[in-house]
């Protein structure tokens, strides 16, 4: 806390959307996010982005964290056990939408597209990246209450 708010009682904020930001990245880049093989092709990340607020208020002594978040996730892949797998090559996004103070994860609004219709890619969104996404938002939510 600042130097000037001795005891923390008057009210302050502190502005946390820069460390978030980089560490939620961080956070979804260092995990395999169980990306790479899969049993119908290849998965890769290739860009994450964050946008929105964090932050945490100061008032009376008491320290109260907050965070409205978007995050946004391209995957790039393709699907073998074809001669032709070059033209098998997809690009998709994940969003994730309202994760904010106040909500809980179901109330998350996560959508996902993808450029072509490869029917074991949005399973494979769901069941294997989506829940590892989800486990890495926890760990920003705690690190954001502890700072």
């Amino acid at each position: 806390m600042s130097k000037w708010n001795v005891g923390n009682f008057h009210w302050e904020e502190i502005n946390l959307n820069k460390w978030a930001k980089e560490r939620l990245e961080e956070l979804i880049t260092n995990d395999d996010l169980a990306f790479g093989d899969f049993e119908a092709g290849k998965m890769m990340l290739e860009s994450v982005e964050v946008s929105g607020d964090a932050y945490i208020n100061v008032r009376r002594g008491k320290r109260i964290p907050g965070w409205e978040l978007t995050i946004q996730i391209k995957i790039k892949g393709h699907i073998t056990g074809s001669e032709e797998s070059i033209k098998k090559k997809y690009s998709c996004g994940l969003k994730f939408r309202n994760v904010a103070e106040g909500e809980e994860e179901h109330e998350y609004i996560v959508t996902h597209s993808c450029d072509k219709k490869f029917e074991q890619v949005p399973g494979f969104l769901q069941k294997k990246v989506v829940p590892k996404v989800l486990e890495q938002i926890r760990i920003l939510i705690k690190e954001i209450r502890e700072k």
